[in-house]
Order: structure tokens, then sequence, then C-alpha cells
């Protein structure tokens, strides 16, 4: 675990890298400006460069000047304290106090403090922390990345860790220093294999998934190597592994039955996994014997049994079990979303038969 320090923001230094990008962003002549309100340009890059008494002074004149707040010592020890919490709690995916931390950097927010980049950093992270796809993410926030990105500067210490995990996840042109780095923090090989395994490279997302899973369980973060799973038997599948992520899906799956979470998507994704390795293993009659009962199953579970009756029936010449079963399900009624696939299989099925 990674802990954020932000002593040296106690400090005037880092603060004249903030206001040399805000000059810029708001297009803002600096030597001018400067000389405008009796601050001459040499003091100010030398005062960026090493701390001096006059250092503080300068902020607090430029921090009026923009309406910012200068954050007190006390305070930065407080967010410091809400910022490891956070970075805590969202590498072990508890989100118990989620939405408490969302409502906290958003209030920080509001009172315009010129530590402003470190808590829209935050609030990013918050975001980009949730259970939802990197694909959606990046077209959600990408606004708010590109304004992280500009004060990518200003972040110290391991806030410059954090920056590189929303950069791997954002950009789309990722340089190769990034992809060969040797990181010390899991989730940005797992950030890694989920940008490869969105990019439809399956052996590049097994790599990066396994360099992640060695320093997950030496953190102890089952919950985040569970999902993680997830990615590397999707993999498997594509490269046609099917035995391996059998056996990955059946050791998770003994996992889930161990741990006392809420396991109800990881357990249907382990399901879902099992039955469609079990497909390209030909193990036909195996799958109806575990599925074919079952009252809830997806739709990716309903085309595993229907090709796996379509086997059988093709083997005992006979496809009453195949009919029954696809009558049964009452495509017409279904949902677009699982009526065209059910509909399109069985189409390609009946075709295959007639041939």
């Amino acid at each position: 675990m990674k802990h954020i320090d932000l002593s040296c923001y106690k400090k005037s230094m880092p603060f004249f890298n903030l206001f040399d990008i805000y000059f810029k962003e708001q297009k803002i002549n600096k030597e001018y400006f400067l000389l405008d309100n009796n601050i001459t340009p040499s003091t100010y890059r030398t005062c960026r460069k090493i701390e001096h008494k006059i250092g503080p002074k300068i902020i607090n004149t430029l921090s009026e000047k923009f309406s910012f707040k200068v954050v007190t010592d006390s305070l930065i020890d407080e967010i410091e304290e809400l910022l490891n919490n956070i970075y805590y709690d969202m590498y072990y995916k508890n989100y118990k106090h989620y939405d408490s931390y969302m409502n906290k950097i958003s209030d920080l927010l509001k009172e315009n403090y010129l530590i402003f980049p470190i808590l829209d950093l935050m609030y990013l992270f918050l975001i980009a922390s949730s259970n939802v796809s990197i694909r959606q993410l990046i077209i959600e926030n990408e606004k708010l990345y590109q304004k992280v990105k500009k004060y990518e500067i200003f972040f110290k210490g391991n806030l410059i860790e954090i920056y590189e995990l929303l950069y791997l996840m954002f950009e789309t042109d990722i340089s190769q220093d990034y992809w060969i780095k040797n990181y010390t923090n899991a989730s940005a090989y797992f950030i890694l294999a989920s940008k490869s395994y969105m990019n439809k490279k399956y052996i590049e997302t097994l790599f990066f998934a396994e360099k992640s899973k060695k320093i997950l369980f030496e953190d102890g973060n089952i919950i985040r190597l569970l999902y993680l799973n997830n990615t590397v038997m999707s993999s498997l599948i594509f490269v046609g592994n099917f035995e391996e992520c059998y056996v990955q899906a059946f050791k998770q799956s003994k996992v889930l039955d161990s741990l006392d979470i809420n396991k109800d998507l990881l357990a249907a994704s382990c399901q879902k996994y099992m039955a469609i390795s079990m497909l390209g293993m030909n193990c036909y009659k195996e799958i109806l014997k575990k599925y074919l009962l079952e009252d809830n199953v997806t739709i990716t579970m309903v085309i595993c049994i229907l090709i796996a009756l379509y086997q059988v029936g093709t083997l005992n010449k006979n496809f009453k079990e195949y009919h029954d079963y696809y009558n049964n399900l009452d495509v017409e009624n279904l949902i677009d979303e699982y009526k065209d696939p059910i509909k399109l299989l069985d189409k390609f099925l009946v075709t295959k038969k007639k041939t």
C-alpha cells in the first residue's frame, strides 16, 4: 500500500508551479501581471526553485487576486487523512464510505482552495474506482481528466502514481515507457490488463493480469483479485484455452462459496465462463446436467444450453429436447437484447441441420 504524503504542500514552492499553469490556462501575461502586483519576476522564479520566506507572501497575494483560499497546515493534514482513506478503500474495493468521500471532495472543491488540482485528481480517482467499465468511464469523464492532466507537474510524491493510474486509464495512445515500466502498484497492471482486453489483445491481457495478481495476492486484496479473474477467464476463452478457463472458473466458484460478500455478479460471471469453457471442450451432456433445470439463467447460459441440446440431438438424431426448450423460452416475448441472438442462433442451427 502507498501512503499519500501532502507535507510538501505546507510550503509555498509547489504553488509556483500551479500558478505557472494557471497563468497559461487563463492566457495571462505572467511577467506583466507580476510587475503590476509588485512582484519581481526574478524573485518569483527563484521561489519556484527554492523555498524562501517571501514565497508564502507571494502565493497569498496571487491567491487573493484570483479568489483562491490558501490551505492551512491543519487542513492539509485533514485532507491527507481523507485521501489515504479513499486510496485504501478504493484499492480494496470497499465502497461503504464511497458516497461520503464523494461528498467531502465535492464540498472541498466548492470552497475554491488553492489545492484544487489534488482534489480534482482524487475526485476522478473515486469515479475511476467505481464498478463501471473503463470504456464508459473514459467517455463520461474525459473533460475532467483533461483538467487534471494540465496540472500534472503539481502532483508530488505518491500523487504521481495516482495520476499515472488515470493516465493509463484515459489515454488512448499510451507511451511505450508506460507499457514496459515495472510497477509496484497492482492497480497499474490491473488497468493495463483491462486496456489490453478492451483493445482485444488477449495475450497481453493475460501477461499484465499475472503481474497484477502477484501483487494483489501479496497485499491480501482478494476482492480485486476476484474481479481481475473475470478478465482472465474471458481472455482464456478468446485465446481458445478452454481447459484453463474451466479450472479458473471452478476454483473461483469455490472461493466465492467460502466468502461472505455480495457476490451475485461475480458468481454469475463465474458460471458463465464455466459453461462457455465446457462448450469449448465439447462437454455438452455435462452442460445440460448442470444448467438445464436451473430457473435463473443468463442469455449466455441459454445460448450454451441451446447449443448443447442441438449437439446432443445431432448425436441421438432426435431434436425434440432442443425444440421443447426453445419453444418454452417464448422467444417472441423476450426483450430484443435476448430475442435477437437466440433467434439468430436457432436460424443458424436449423440451417446447419438441413445441410
